[in-house]
């Protein structure tokens, strides 16, 4: 027999056979479905719990890419480390109708996605992106169950999503941790009682959030558009084109201690929309220290449906360019921008 000929035979062998162990799974959703999952899920007449299918699927592939459809979760999905969701569609607004976008009808009272738990106190390198959240009481929340009042998410990307809670005490995304170096764009918060919620967890070393980039977020919510509470200093977080429409109560409502936090670009329109003239459309408390905000641009309380402008109790705000809606220090009206002993720089 030619030698060359059986190296050769013998080469192809073995790139074919290291070829095959370098082929990655499928990372399409579909195909962990069963056949008869499968064909409900495209006729939009799903109701079976995908959550089970998709916890498997992140098993086998970290990155999973979701088909145009209404797809069911009755209980939750858990993200581990360099997990990432992605769906198909524009899904930035509200749109139920199936074959368009990635949506998940969750279940009442069910969280439908949570960062799973590691020993080491940290999740890290997340992605959620292009879907729709619709129901359920939170949408992600960044704290791990069981995690201890020390533990931090870092480099969570969520994205290009709609977040649609339905339950009462819930919210969009949920926090009583840390997290930091996250991304948080282009999202539209459009029910539920909170959209962004930071919880105070009462730990004075551990409970906060640094670095972060909130942008081009539409928050629309029952209670509060963001309500940040946390017992640490907040350090070096960015707001860019935050809107703020229609909340029941304040817009923005903060208690905590921010240093080196810039909102650039915020609108606001008809908050306090529970009680008009009751609530405001920024309160930015001072426990536990005073915080140091910078406005930079935007049209802040261009209704007179809130109390003030910014409620700005103790703490010290700069502002360049800004359009405060009325006039800012005219007592006679019903907004300006501020109000409780607060003191503003222009």
């Amino acid at each position: 027999m030619d030698r060359r000929k059986l190296i050769a035979g013998a080469g192809v062998l073995f790139c074919s056979r290291a070829i095959a162990q370098w082929v990655p799974p499928s990372c399409y959703f579909m195909d962990y479905l069963p056949p008869a999952i499968q064909t409900a899920v495209a006729n939009g007449t799903n109701t079976s719990d995908l959550a089970p299918y998709l916890q498997a699927a992140l098993s086998v592939s970290p990155k999973i890419k979701l088909p145009p459809y209404n797809m069911a979760l009755n209980s939750t999905v858990f993200l581990n480390n360099f997990n990432t969701i992605e769906g198909l569609g524009q899904v930035r607004n509200y749109a139920p109708k199936n074959g368009t976008c990635s949506n998940f009808i969750v279940a009442p009272g069910v969280t439908a996605f949570q960062l799973a738990y590691n020993t080491h106190g940290i999740t890290t390198n997340v992605t959620l992106r292009n879907v729709g959240i619709l129901g359920g009481l939170i949408g992600l929340n960044l704290t791990p169950p069981g995690a201890s009042t020390q533990y931090a998410a870092t480099y969570i990307q969520v994205l290009d999503s709609y977040f649609g809670p339905s339950g009462s005490g819930g919210a969009c995304i949920q926090c009583s941790t840390a997290f930091e170096r996250c991304e948080f764009r282009n999202l539209g918060f459009g029910s539920g009682d909170y959209g962004f919620q930071m919880i105070n967890n009462g730990n004075a070393s551990y409970n906060y959030f640094d670095k972060n980039l909130f942008e081009s977020l539409d928050i629309t919510s029952n209670i509060n558009g963001v309500n940040f509470q946390a017992a640490r200093v907040c350090n070096d977080n960015k707001f860019v084109k935050l809107n703020l429409n229609f909340c029941g109560h304040e817009g923005w409502y903060s208690e905590c201690y921010f240093y080196g936090c810039t909102i650039e670009n915020a609108y606001t329109e008809s908050n306090s929309k529970a009680s008009p003239g009751t609530y405001d459309d920024f309160y930015i408390g001072n426990k536990p220290y005073a915080s140091k905000i910078a406005f930079i641009g935007g049209a802040i309380g261009i209704t007179s449906q809130e109390r003030y402008s910014i409620n700005n109790v103790g703490s010290y705000i700069t502002t360049s360019g800004t359009d405060w809606g009325l006039s800012a220090y005219d007592p006679t009206k019903n907004l300006q921008i501020f109000g409780g002993g607060g003191k503003v720089i222009t």
